[in-house]
């Protein structure tokens, strides 16, 4: 079996899903990301990337820190699936 391809994913791929729907290179970006939810990339982000991505969409967002948590966490997860590493790991990967 052929290894996939690890891609590292910048927070503007995901802030472009997530907040920015309508915008131009949606359709690209979707079909990345489409790539990493079917398996055939290995995606990777940093937990800085995950914390800054949460920061952006708590703009907006109901005021409830306990509500924000547990829905960006899922929103998250749900769209953007991907591995989030630390630092540490990123360097071993």
């Amino acid at each position: 079996m052929a290894s996939r391809l690890s891609v590292f994913i910048d927070s503007d791929v995901f802030i472009l899903a997530l907040r920015y729907p309508q915008d131009k290179r949606s359709r690209a970006n979707g079909a990345f990301l489409e790539k990493v939810r079917s398996g055939d990339l290995r995606g990777m982000t940093s937990i800085h990337n995950v914390l800054e991505v949460s920061g952006i969409l708590s703009f907006n967002l109901p005021a409830s820190v306990d509500r924000l948590i547990t829905w960006s966490a899922r929103h998250f997860r749900d769209r953007a699936p991907c591995l989030a590493l630390t630092s540490r790991e990123l360097l071993a990967a």
